[in-house]
């Protein structure tokens, strides 16, 4: 496993402390994966996204030297009817042929989509459509502030008492990761495939992790 060290720096011209925070990290983590796209011949891209259509940017958007495709994942869409209704687009079940883009880049999605085997079954299918490898940034579970809510220490009681605690509905809380625990998921992909595993740290300790998966060619 070969670990690669990013250091986050914060601007303190830019306001808003947590907002300031998460911009640096996806600063961070799109350049390395730009890094990771020119070192594999670049080539198109899928990003499997978690936001809805109507919020925010894929990380990656305007930045891979290459033809991107978004498609959003495991949250809920505006319908574009006009009549506010939702639905769910499962990540798990993705509307493309195998091996249909070069590479595919997963940001701040898997840790949404279940537990481990729902975690797995994302993954499995994000690199059943990619034909050279996958990208995949993630929340460090160790990390001791939960960046998404701001509050310290409480992920790291057993996963059930903290989606108690800070209220995330049944089933659909997040399932935070550790190095290992993503080791452990891209070791059980069908195939042979270099993992590498990266981090961004925040005042010291790794915040972020980002997994790369290269496919044999």
């Amino acid at each position: 496993m070969k670990l690669m060290d990013a250091q986050l720096v914060q601007d303190p011209h830019e306001a808003g402390l947590r907002e300031r925070i998460v911009q640096r990290q996806r600063q961070r983590l799109s350049r390395a994966f730009q890094s990771f796209h020119a070192e594999g011949g670049g080539g198109s891209v899928l990003a499997v996204c978690g936001r809805e259509r109507h919020r925010g940017q894929p990380m990656i958007a305007g930045d891979a030297a290459g033809p991107i495709v978004v498609t959003c994942a495991l949250e809920l869409q505006v319908q574009g009817d006009g009549r506010s209704r939702y639905r769910r687009s499962d990540g798990r079940h993705l509307s493309y042929g195998d091996g249909e883009f070069d590479w595919v880049c997963c940001d701040d999605v898997l840790e949404h989509a279940g537990g481990f085997m729902q975690q797995f079954a994302l993954l499995k299918e994000m690199s059943r459509v990619a034909a050279k490898g996958l990208f995949v940034a993630t929340a460090n579970r160790r990390y001791p502030i939960d960046l998404d809510s701001g509050l310290p220490l409480l992920h790291w009681l057993p996963t059930p008492v903290w989606h108690r605690l800070t209220g995330q509905k049944s089933g659909q809380g997040r399932h935070l990761l550790s190095a290992g625990a993503l080791m452990t998921m891209a070791s059980l992909l069908p195939g042979k495939h270099v993992i590498d595993i990266g981090h961004v740290r925040l005042a010291g300790p790794k915040a972020n992790f980002f997994m790369m998966i290269r496919k044999p060619q």
